[in-house]
């Protein structure tokens, strides 16, 4: 990850490679967030993975953009992220990341990006790397699976749990934060942490 966090540190879109690799969230669920879906849950600064109709086709051709109903849900995030947090949360229902150069879906340029800039370090590529990093990460510091299915959005067995738990998944946040911190380097002046 400190490899991949020094190649992606001067990205035009680095705020989705973060939000990404804290949370194990896939790359369109970011990549769609609107401002509106940074949001204060039970006093935690989170994201709120919804459909809505500008995020595109969901991975089964439904309009919303989600992968399945088990991935709605709410996120939260780990305080080096609330730089993050603050330039985006607001009332709007603007999108939180402007698309580039010719996308037709959220984050379809960044993807290829980070895809070309993990080759380019040597780490794993694919956004979905860091979805596996996140869950193994926290299983192995023995988070119980239930918390990181929540944070991850795999293969949720009840929705309504999620909402429930969401201090162990803020404690499960911040200790992925501690177990991988963010290593930019002395370069990128894009996060104060």
């Amino acid at each position: 990850l400190q490899r991949l966090d020094k190649a992606m540190a001067k990205d035009k879109q680095h705020d989705i490679y973060l939000l990404q690799r804290f949370t194990g969230a896939r790359q369109q669920e970011v990549a769609g967030l609107r401002r509106c879906d940074f949001v204060m849950k039970k006093g935690h600064r989170c994201i709120t993975i919804t459909p809505h109709e500008d995020r595109g086709m969901g991975t089964d051709g439904e309009a919303g953009g989600i992968k399945t109903t088990n991935s709605i849900r709410y996120i939260p995030l780990p305080t080096v992220l609330n730089t993050v947090w603050e330039r985006c949360h607001s009332e709007s229902k603007t999108p939180a990341f402007a698309r580039t150069e010719k996308e037709k879906a959220f984050g379809e340029n960044y993807r290829r990006r980070a895809w070309d800039r993990a080759k380019q370090a040597s780490v794993p590529t694919g956004t979905h790397a860091m979805r596996d990093t996140v869950h193994q990460t926290l299983i192995d510091d023995g988070v119980t699976s239930d918390v990181v299915k929540m944070v991850t959005g795999k293969e949720l067995s009840i929705s309504d749990y999620l909402h429930a738990n969401l201090d162990n998944m803020k404690l499960a946040v911040e200790r992925f934060a501690e177990l991988r911190p963010l290593d930019l380097g002395e370069e990128s002046e894009c996060l104060t942490v």
